[in-house]
Parts: structure tokens; sequence; C-alpha cells
């Protein structure tokens, strides 16, 4: 047990003259609690986690580049509270001693998380592409006590209590400005029980926003240009389009200047498409960033598995295979401004019939509405991947 001395205590000076019997006292008083601390009958006091995040983060940089680098499954076995021991520092998730400066997208600034105190922070993902760490499972867990609801059909009447749980978790974490914890464990639920996305969108979304969408926010080291850096270059670093790293820092391409800084998000970042749902997401390494609505083929004609990006155009010429060429830049070209190529004729793309979306009416391809095509395209880049099922 280690003891705390009390500073500046000086030892009592003796005179040369007859001990009286207050010295004996004490004496056996000192002997009395020797006794005492050696039997450890006084209980301890001891200060408790209260994991609540620090107005000044203490954090070193070494440390939060050693958990950056870690993939979805393990900070999100890392960040299971449940299975958290509260009381002993050594054990709690480290985001709670992290801070970080966050981000929103152009679908709104949040009410809760960007409207937080701007001094807390959390710290962004950074994936280890060699780290050995599986991605997060995009199927949802099998069956749940309700096998018929879908994510359309709204989320059951009844929520089980691990659910239940889940959710006054996240609450909790919101109101602590943790917004990663509360983005990783919804991220967990969005993927695992689609019959409850509605319960959550709001607030996902929202936490979404804050992570990947603004510069106001840090979640990684920032990136700083180098002297004859191109955005492309750091972009290529980072694994992710340079249109996403130009939007996100809301900058010219053509005009970084030497030590300019940068917010920065190590991708790639990849979709899935639920065609039963008419939705693809967007996410990074398993952790939600957006979801748009889409059209799909008629008659099931979009096929299912795993694909690849394996080209990225703006303002594409369509081959019309009844015959025909459309040239981009004409107004009655049906694959609108973009168009990202999945291989065998089948790609994403915008569209310039708004009723298709919501609907399976094309011969193959992922309509995506003029308004939301354009963040499709700048998040995907060549080589993300793309899942698409029924």
């Amino acid at each position: 047990m280690d003891l705390e001395v009390t500073p500046n205590m000086e030892p009592f000076a003796s005179k040369p003259a007859r001990q009286s019997k207050l010295h004996w006292w004490i004496v056996s008083g000192i002997a009395a609690a020797f006794l005492v601390w050696q039997l450890d009958l006084i209980p301890r006091v001891r200060s408790a986690a209260t994991g609540v995040v620090a107005t000044d983060n203490q954090t070193s940089p070494q440390e939060k580049d050693a958990f950056l680098d870690e993939d979805w499954d393990d900070i999100r076995d890392h960040s299971s509270v449940s299975e958290m021991n509260h009381d002993d520092p050594d054990t709690t998730d480290p985001l709670i001693h992290a801070l970080a400066r966050n981000e929103s997208h152009d679908v709104g600034r949040p009410d809760r998380g960007v409207r937080r105190n701007a001094a807390n922070a959390d710290r962004m993902l950074h994936s280890a592409a060699d780290s050995g760490i599986e991605q997060v499972s995009f199927e949802p867990d099998a069956p749940l006590a309700h096998e018929s609801a879908t994510a359309g059909d709204g989320p059951p009447a009844v929520l089980t209590a691990e659910l239940a749980d889940q959710l006054r978790r996240v609450e909790d974490f919101l109101d602590a400005d943790q917004i990663l914890e509360a983005h990783q464990l919804m991220s967990d639920i969005y993927w695992k029980h689609p019959e409850y996305r509605e319960l959550i969108q709001e607030k996902i979304d929202e936490t979404a926003a804050i992570i990947f969408t603004t510069p106001d926010r840090q979640f990684a080291e920032p990136h700083f240009v180098d002297y004859g850096e191109t955005l492309g270059a750091i972009a290529k670093e980072y694994e992710v389009p340079w249109q996403y790293l130009a939007r996100l820092n809301r900058i010219d391409p053509n005009n970084l200047q030497a030590g300019q800084e940068l917010k920065v998000v190590r991708g790639p970042f990849g979709a899935v498409v639920d065609l039963s749902e008419f939705c693809l997401t967007i996410h990074a390494h398993g952790w939600y960033v957006h979801r748009y609505q889409i059209g799909t083929g008629a008659e099931n004609g979009t096929p299912v598995g795993e694909f690849s990006v394996e080209e990225k155009l703006e303002n594409p010429t369509w081959y019309n295979p009844d015959g025909g060429v459309v040239d981009g830049d004409d107004p009655e070209n049906p694959l609108g401004e973009f168009w990202l190529g999945l291989g065998n004729h089948i790609g994403i793309h915008g569209t310039i019939d708004p009723d298709s979306i919501g609907r399976a009416v094309s011969r193959g391809c992922i309509h995506v509405g003029d308004s939301d095509i354009d963040e499709v395209f700048a998040l995907l880049a060549v080589g993300s991947k793309v899942l698409i099922r029924r």
C-alpha cells in the first residue's frame, strides 16, 4: 500500500529533560497507529473513474495513433460498455480519455453534437489495412422476435431488453458529448437490426455529419500541406477521393498553400445497397456515413453480390443498348452527371427522372437522385467495395 507523506513536517526537537508520562502516551499512540496500519484495519479510499471527458485533452499523439489504427470490430470490442469495469480506469474505453474536434455535412448542423461544448471532442477512427481484424458484417443478426418486420415497416412495437439498453447507452453517450461512442453503437444497431433503423435514423445522421462532413472538429491528427503537394496526392495517402477532401475542407483543390491544415479521414469508403429498401448506405469500415434513396432494376434486373467501383466518369456519354449515343452534356442523357461503373454495364449513376427513385424501373443500374449523386461520387473511389443484396 502506498502512503502519501505530508510535506514540510519537521521532526520534533527533544530536550535533555526528564521524560514525562505524556511521552509514554505518545509512544503508545504511535505504536497503536502503526499496528492498525499494518493490519489494514482502516478502509481504503479510492477515486472512481467517472467516464467524463476532460475539458483539456492530455492524451498523447502516440496514444491517439495507436487507437486510431484499430479497425471497426476492434473499436467495437473496446467500446463494449456493458463489459466495462467502470471502477477500473485501465479497462475504460480509450475514447473516454480522448478529445478531438469534429465536423458536419450538408445535411445540416445537428441540434445535439454540433451545438454541444465545442471544446469537447472525440477521436476519429483510423483504419489499419494490415491489422488482420475482420470488418463488421453487414448482414443482420438472425431473426429476432419479429421475423416479418422490415426497416420499411417501422420498428417493432416491443423492444428487446438488449436494444432498449443500447438505446439508453446511446442517449448517455450523446448527453456526455461522446460522439464516437454513440455513433459506433448506432452503427452496430443499423447493420444488425435494420428493423430498428427508424428509431436511430435522425441521431445517426447527426453524429455521422459531425464525424465525416464538416471541418469544424478533428478526430485524427490533421494533415499539413507540404511544398508542392497536391490534393490528389494527399487523397491517395488517405485512400479517399480528392473530391471528398475538397468538400470536407471547403477548399479549392487548385489553391493549396504549403503549411495549410486539412482535416482528413482514413478511407476507403464502401457502399451497401439494399434493393428491397431502395437504399444505398455509404460506410467507412462499417461506420455509418449516410443513406440515400435509390431506384433499381425492373424485374430483379439489378444483380446481387460483391462489386468494386471500376471507373468514375463525370458527364458520361450514354450508349443506348437499342442504338444511338447521347452526349454527356445533353440534358436528355439518362445517366445524369456522374457514373460509377461496377462492371458488365452495371453502375451507380444520376438520373433525369426523379420519379424513378424508390422504384424498380431501370435496366439494371442503380439510380441516385441528382441532388445526391455528387455526394456519392465524392465518397466512393475506384476500388471501393459495393455490396448489393435483396
